[in-house]
């Protein structure tokens, strides 16, 4: 937490031990890191400027500054902040497209092996999804979720390492922490020590988990802070949610142990993701599995009646995998009709061999204009990243 100057030199004075030499400079006595073992801090930043440094950081996320392909949330430059000498992350919306905006920003530094904390204050309200993680531009999985906050249930943390094996494209070990306190009430610690054979999770400087074994990413990646929206499971439905609603962070410092960890600039230019989008496959391991988007095609499997008009309804969906190797993970598909989002059928884990067919359906939340319309649906994964986008045109 930073501390006044002036409060700092007023305690010398009070307490006796004397008045501090002018030739201090406070901003070069650099914290010291809450774990043994850690004292080269590479990153101190405390956002104590007019805007945020681009030097140190991308107004986006690694793979790209903005990201409209998400199912419920734009991520955009506009609602990065830094003023008063903390970063704001503002949530806001829903707009015309029925989603909502948020802010991002990635570290252009990348590493492994360290200590990293934040201190954060998380968005208040019913659909808000925020987190402090990590992840790189390269094929996902790793990931480490510090932080991850889900509005819904503001009393409690997630812990999460999503990783690969030779056997599996994507596999994760989860928790949930119970903290006792609303978590967008005040400025919580967010602590990760990254070793070679273990993650380990604080909370306020207490150690709440620890994952080892293949959960342990070797891969050096940026550290992300990100605020908006989510699915059901993520966030939970916005329900009496005030915008915007504001992710604070007061300071992110990461600490390394001389040379044993990896750092790396990303690109100064980082290259912009097209909306929809789909990820790079993981790999083609021995079970020739796969998580690659582009080969699902998603189909409605009903028709539209003209009795709906008007009324709240859901839709019945399938997803075929068109690919040529089984497609493993999490799955959801979001619907919009004449563009404007309209329900979404919740993530639910898969596994579909070449030519095999998942059942999704979707929810509502606004009543079907006359017919014809448009309704556009689009598979996503739990990253919120999404698949090619089928096209209906519901006529009489």
């Amino acid at each position: 937490m930073k501390m006044n100057r002036s409060v700092l030199f007023s305690f010398a004075l009070l307490t006796g031990y004397g008045l501090l030499k002018p030739s201090v400079n406070f901003a070069q006595i650099a914290p010291k890191s809450p774990v043994t073992g850690y004292s080269n801090l590479v990153l101190n930043e405390e956002f104590t400027g007019a805007s945020l440094d681009t030097t140190r950081w991308i107004a986006g996320f690694p793979w790209g500054t903005c990201q409209t392909g998400n199912a419920y949330t734009d991520y955009c430059p506009n609602n990065v902040k830094v003023a008063n000498g903390m970063l704001e992350l503002a949530v806001t919306g829903p707009g015309s497209n029925g989603k909502t905006k948020g802010g991002v920003i990635s570290t252009r530094q990348i590493w492994n092996y360290v200590y990293a904390e934040a201190s954060i204050k998380m968005p208040p309200g019913n659909g808000l999804w925020a987190n402090f993680w990590t992840d790189r531009p390269k094929a996902w999985p790793p990931e480490i979720d510090i932080a991850e906050y889900i509005g819904s249930i503001p009393n409690a943390i997630n812990l999460t390492s999503h990783y690969s094996t030779p056997t599996s494209a994507h596999e994760y070990v989860y928790h949930r922490h119970p903290t006792g306190a609303n978590l967008s009430s005040g400025f919580h610690t967010y602590g990760l020590e990254w070793t070679t054979q273990e993650l380990t999770f604080f909370v306020d400087g207490k150690r709440v988990k620890s994952f080892t074994g293949a959960a342990v990413p070797k891969d050096a990646m940026s550290f992300i802070l990100r605020a908006g929206t989510g699915s059901l499971q993520w966030g939970g439905a916005i329900q009496n949610t005030r915008f915007p609603s504001v992710m604070y962070t007061d300071y992110v410092r990461v600490w390394k142990k001389g040379s044993s960890s990896t750092t790396t600039a990303l690109p100064g230019t980082p290259p912009t993701i097209s909306p929809g989008a789909p990820p790079a496959p993981i790999r083609t391991s021995p079970l020739a599995t796969t998580n690659a988007l582009s080969n699902l095609k998603v189909t409605l499997a009903e028709s539209i009646h003209p009795n709906y008009v008007g009324k709240k309804a859901s839709f019945s969906l399938t997803v075929t995998n068109a690919g040529k190797a089984t497609f493993t993970g999490s799955l959801g598909v979001s619907v919009s009709v004449n563009g404007k989002y309209y329900g979404v059928a919740p993530l639910q884990s898969v596994t579909l061999p070449p030519g095999k067919t998942a059942k999704f359906k979707s929810g509502s939340t606004r009543g079907l204009p006359t017919i014809p319309f448009t309704l556009e649906a689009k598979v996503y994964n739990e990253k919120m990243k999404v698949g090619p986008t089928a096209t209906f045109a519901i006529a009489d």
